[in-house]
C-alpha cells in the first residue's frame, strides 16, 4: 500500500510540474505577445518632396514596434518601376528615396508595412519631379551642394561646409569622406573656376543658409601638388595661386578646404 501510494504521489508531482512548465511558457509568450499574435500596424499620412531629379517619400505608422517591413513602391502608367525599403528617420515615421528620376514625369507612390502575418498598404499619391533650369549658383538641396561650373552633361558642385587651419594630407582626407564620400579636393583649376563665379555661389551659399567662401586674406587647399613637399593654394580675395615657401608646405595648417563633386546630368 505505502508503495502504491508513493507511485501516484510521484505521478502526480510530475504531472504537476508539467503543468507548471506549459504554463510558464503560456505566461512567458502572452507577455511578449498579447494573445499571441501582433497587432495590425496601421499606416498613416504619404509625404512626398521632390527635387532634381529625387523623390523623399516618408511615411508614418501607428505602431513601429509591430513592424518587420517597410519600404514604398513606384510606379509610372500602373507600372512598378522601383521600390525602395524604408529607414526609420523618427520613432514613428520612415523615409524611402528615390534617384534618378525623369524630370517633368509623373510617378505615383505606395507606402508599406508589414508585421510578417499581413501587409498593410497606403492610397496611391501622385506627384510629378520639377523641370527647371540649373544655374550657376543654384543651391541643390538633393546633393548640399552649391552649382559653381556645369556642362550639357554634368554639374559641378562644392561643399557647404568646410574646414579650416589643418594640414593638407588631412584636409584631402576630409574631402573624401564628406557627406557620402563622392567628394573631393578640387583642383586648382576647379577653384579658379569657383573663383570666376564667386558671387553666383556666394548668393548660392547665402540661399542655403551658410557662410560664403571666404574673401579675406586667406588660401584654400586645392589637391594640385608642386613637387614633393608642397600643393597649390588658390586666394579668393585676388585670385592668386601660390604653391612655394614653408607657409604653402603641405604640413601648414593655415589654409581653408572645400569640397566639390561632379555630378551627371
Amino acid at each position: 500500500m505505502t508503495l502504491r501510494w508513493n507511485i501516484l504521489a510521484i505521478t502526480d508531482a510530475i504531472a504537476f510540474a508539467v503543468a507548471f512548465v506549459v504554463l510558464g511558457v503560456g505566461l512567458c509568450a502572452c507577455s511578449e505577445k498579447p494573445g499571441g499574435e501582433l497587432s495590425e500596424p496601421e499606416i498613416g499620412e504619404v509625404v512626398v518632396a521632390t527635387d532634381y531629379n529625387y523623390a523623399s517619400v516618408s511615411c508614418s505608422v501607428s505602431e513601429a514596434s509591430a513592424v518587420s517591413e517597410c519600404g514604398v513602391v513606384l510606379l509610372q502608367d500602373g507600372a512598378q518601376v522601383a521600390a525602395v525599403d524604408g529607414t526609420w528617420s523618427s520613432e514613428l515615421e520612415f523615409v524611402a528615396e528615390f534617384d534618378g528620376l525623369s524630370g517633368g514625369e509623373t510617378y505615383s507612390a505606395v507606402a508599406f508595412v508589414g508585421n510578417g502575418k499581413a501587409r498593410v498598404e497606403s492610397a496611391s499619391v501622385s506627384f510629378s519631379i520639377p523641370v527647371y533650369p540649373i544655374e550657376i549658383g543654384d543651391y541643390l538641396p538633393k546633393y548640399q551642394g552649391v552649382v559653381y561650373d556645369m556642362t550639357a552633361d554634368s554639374l559641378s558642385l562644392i561643399s557647404l561646409d568646410e574646414i579650416k587651419y589643418i594640414p593638407w594630407e588631412e584636409s584631402k582626407a576630409w574631402c573624401e569622406s564628406y557627406l557620402d564620400g563622392s567628394w573631393y579636393m578640387p583642383s586648382i583649376e576647379e577653384l579658379a573656376t569657383v573663383h570666376d563665379n564667386i558671387v553666383a555661389v556666394n548668393n548660392g551659399m547665402a540661399a542655403a543658409g551658410v557662410d560664403s567662401i571666404f574673401m579675406g586674406n586667406e588660401c584654400y587647399w586645392s589637391s594640385t601638388e608642386y613637387e614633393e613637399l608642397y600643393a597649390y593654394r588658390y586666394h579668393f580675395n585676388d585670385g592668386m595661386v601660390y604653391y612655394y615657401g614653408m607657409d604653402e608646405a603641405k604640413t601648414s595648417n593655415m589654409n581653408r578646404c572645400r569640397a566639390v563633386k561632379k555630378v551627371v546630368r
